[in-house]
């Protein structure tokens, strides 16, 4: 009896709820209309299987569109996906989202093409791990000559994104022309003895190299690597009993006395001379060039002419360096600082915040152009470009004073 009453009641109460339901959903569509994009409903109901969004669904779905917490029936293919917020400066109300495959996510600037990662080298003294490509960015290390990189890409603005891995990683950006592609040192593992006293360089040039230490006729050293046979990298002892890496030449070892440089050793692979300096010397007269058998350019020697100006630079040590492995190191290619090629009796190697390149520097009444530097040229220190290793042993070293002309 009691059943009977209540059961009306129970029928009037589903319809309520379905009624209020119902109006719950109709306030929820109203509202979202009216509503910015940040305040919107923030998903949608997909139906059936003819939706784009159907095939990127995650099983199971559980998430509910208020609380993510009601799950839908499994035998349903109905389910909810989050839309994006509108933007209220779109013509749209509901923009189409844009799905990015694969090959859409590149870095921000383009690889250069035709470069492919790999193993590069530092063909530099020192080159310098930065952050960003940029020359002003936040150095990272500084890698030495012969270091091994991991090349993950080259940019054209001039920088390649590198890896570094040793007793620590490092991943960042350096220029590009200070790499090579192919190893630079040949690595080695023995003990050597010197045979005679010599200096060790932090690069193996003397141009370019510092001294950084000295060794003695019968110190025994640990050998690590070489270069072009020519010179030796070396683990010596500092003044302050440090062990540090270092250059010397291979030829002052015991048992190597005699190894020497390839006939093509300083071969020109390039340039004619020209370039934007070449022309210096026109005011004081022209020049013949001729060229050896191994491709050295030999000028004739410039004398001052009578009417200039000279400015007095003091005296400066006057050193002599030719195109070969003992001399410039990776750089054995006859090709300048600014790109000329060398000529002796008319090419000099300055410091240029000394002397400027493309002065007329006046040694000893003959006339030289600054084309060339070299990390080793100091303040007061010119290296006077000769045709051969020999030559610049012999020529040796000198003091004496030096004239600019105005």
């Amino acid at each position: 009896m009691n059943d009977r009453k209540t059961r009306p009641i129970m029928y009037k109460g589903m319809f309520l709820l379905i009624g209020l339901l119902w109006l719950w959903g109709g306030y929820l569509t109203i509202y979202s209309e009216e509503t910015d994009g940040s305040e919107a409903f923030p998903f949608r109901l997909v139906l059936d299987e003819s939706d784009p969004a159907f095939e990127e669904r995650e099983e199971p779905q559980t998430q509910d569109a208020f609380t993510g917490t009601v799950p839908v029936p499994e035998e349903s293919t109905a389910f909810f996906v989050q839309l994006d917020p509108v933007d209220e400066s779109s013509e749209t109300e509901n923009p189409p989202v844009i799905l990015l495959e694969p090959d859409d996510f590149t870095s921000e600037t383009e690889p250069e093409s035709g470069i492919k990662p790999g193993k590069v080298y530092v063909k530099t003294a020192t080159l310098r791990l930065q952050e960003v490509p940029d020359e002003n960015s936040l150095e990272i290390a500084t890698l030495k000559f012969g270091a091994e990189l991991t090349l993950m890409e080259k940019l054209p603005t001039g920088y390649s994104h590198v890896c570094y891995f040793g007793a620590d990683t490092y991943e960042g950006y350096v220029r590009s022309d200070s790499l090579a592609t192919e190893e630079i040192l040949k690595k080695v593992n023995d003990q050597v003895t010197l045979a005679v006293d010599t200096d060790v360089l932090d690069y193996p040039s003397r141009r370019d190299g510092n001294n950084i230490g000295e060794l003695l006729a019968q110190d025994t050293v640990s050998r690590i690597a070489v270069f072009n046979d020519i010179w030796s990298r070396v683990l010596f002892m500092d003044s302050q009993d440090r062990i540090c890496d270092g250059y010397i030449l291979t030829s002052s070892l015991q048992g190597y006395e005699n190894v020497t440089l390839a006939s093509t050793d300083g071969m020109l692979h390039q340039g004619a001379g020209t370039g934007i300096f070449a022309e210096a010397v026109s005011s004081i007269g022209s020049q013949t060039v001729s060229s050896t058998s191994y491709g050295v350019l030999v000028g004739t020697p410039q004398a001052v002419p009578e009417k200039v100006t000279l400015k007095s630079m003091g005296v400066f040590k006057i050193t002599h360096y030719c195109q070969c492995s003992i001399c410039c190191g990776p750089y054995a290619d006859g090709i300048t600082a600014i790109g000329t090629t060398a000529i002796t009796n008319h090419t000099i190697a300055v410091s240029p915040s000394q002397i400027p390149y493309g002065s007329l520097v006046v040694i000893n009444g003959q006339v030289y152009v600054a084309e060339d530097c070299g990390g080793a040229i100091k303040t007061n220190c010119i290296d006077i470009y000769v045709a051969s290793h020999e030559e610049a042993l012999a020529k040796g070293v000198f003091y004496t004073e030096v004239y600019v002309i105005q």
